[in-house]
């Protein structure tokens, strides 16, 4: 899908090519962070109560890969504005009340599945290595 044929669609689609395209860089640099930092925990024998920090580079990795993978920016929709061009081009702005409640739903919903996910991560390393 090429940026002439992404569309606006409130509550699914707030973001074009080249968003997704960042969004999915922070994921993988959320992503290797995590696992760096993990092996280190690992490698030093951390103790379990520090390695619940990972909790933070998974949060950074799940929203880069839900962000990009769903098309939606959480950030954008709670400001009420989207952008379906460059990251050079301007925002446009929400200007119907309904469909920035769909979109806060929709960040809603990423918000909550972005912390699920480091949650899990930090309790599997939490309760892994004795």
């Amino acid at each position: 899908m090429d940026n002439s044929e992404t569309k606006y669609i409130p509550g699914e689609c707030n973001i074009g090519k080249e968003q997704v395209d960042r969004r999915i860089r922070f994921g993988w640099i959320g992503f290797v962070m995590t696992i760096g930092l993990w092996g280190t925990f690992i490698l030093f024998r951390v103790p379990a109560i520090f390695r619940i920090t990972l909790f933070v580079p998974a949060f950074v990795s799940a929203l880069g890969f839900l962000q990009g993978l769903m098309h939606f920016c959480v950030y954008f929709a709670l400001k009420g504005i989207y952008n379906m061009k460059s990251k050079s081009s301007k925002n446009e702005i929400i200007m119907w009340l309904p469909l920035m409640k769909k979109d806060k739903r929709r960040a809603r919903e990423l918000l909550v599945y972005t912390i699920l996910i480091a949650m899990v991560v930090a309790m599997i390393a939490y309760f892994s290595v004795k």
